[in-house]
């Protein structure tokens, strides 16, 4: 989990920049945010964020394996990063004011569930 200046402890995301694969940008932003290179990486789920003057945002929830970690970069809004064997539950985060509030639908809940099914795929 990433610690952000304003919001608190949080998951490494991200905006895509121009010309960027959403693949490439899950990765560009994990190694912004936490530092972690990663080795592998696969597509965990999709959800749609309608907000009223917006048209539908679609978000990807990645998986990952680090290779290794590296001291975090400058000049980005993490603050603290921190490893979990077993990361906090849905209702730790829920009720707790040092997450962030992206954190506190069920989207966390359906991700924890399924990281914790997942294998990587035989390469």
């Amino acid at each position: 989990m990433t610690r952000h200046q304003t919001r608190g402890w949080e998951l490494p995301g991200g905006t895509r920049e121009a010309g960027e694969w959403p693949l490439q940008t899950a990765i560009r932003e994990v190694y912004e945010e936490t530092g972690a290179e990663v080795c592998a990486i696969e597509p965990l789920g999709q959800y749609v964020i309608e907000a009223e003057g917006m048209g539908p945002l679609v978000k990807t929830i990645y998986v990952a394996k680090v290779e290794r970690m590296h001291s975090l970069p400058d000049g980005f809004e993490t603050e603290e990063v921190r490893h979990f064997a077993n990361p906090p539950s849905s209702e730790v985060v829920k009720a707790g004011a040092e997450y962030s509030l992206i954190l506190k639908d069920d989207v966390y809940l359906h991700a924890l569930e399924r990281v914790r099914e997942h294998r990587f795929a035989a390469r």
